[in-house]
């Protein structure tokens, strides 16, 4: 995105520790790797440890770029709640390092993580605004 103030909410230590606890795998992604593609069903929620990720939704002649995540931020969050289709691709912009933890170790988190849960939902929230509070990246 650009200089936009972010208006995502920072996520707990607490939180943040035990997203990587649960985490499958940590790997290392190249600027350009895709994470999941526009009309997949993923499998994987992403923990932004280092780097940026931008969400792109295609056109039909043209891509936008919706949202950009940083660290600290989860990448995917939206897709634990919905089991469709995937409405938009996740590129790495940069260099990234990330947790990965698939969606259904996931949804088990939040079942056992009851105190947690509502701190993700505000997140979620916020990420939803701020997509809103842009439409410059919308598509219409």
């Amino acid at each position: 995105m650009n200089s936009n103030k972010r208006h995502t909410i920072k996520l707990s230590k607490e939180l943040i520790d035990k997203v990587k606890h649960i985490a499958d795998f940590f790997k290392a992604y190249d600027k350009g790797d895709i994470l999941f593609f526009e009309g997949e069903v993923p499998i994987f929620v992403y923990f932004l440890e280092k780097g940026e990720i931008s969400l792109i939704k295609s056109g039909t002649d043209f891509e936008v770029e919706i949202m950009e995540h940083k660290k600290g931020d989860i990448v995917g969050l939206d897709l634990i709640f919905d089991s469709k289709k995937c409405t938009y691709s996740a590129i790495v912009k940069t260099n990234s390092e990330l947790h990965v933890v698939e969606i259904e170790k996931f949804k088990q988190f939040l079942i056992n993580e009851n105190s947690l849960s509502l701190e993700l939902i505000r997140y979620l929230s916020s990420v939803i605004k701020q997509i809103e509070n842009n439409p410059i990246y919308s598509v219409r």
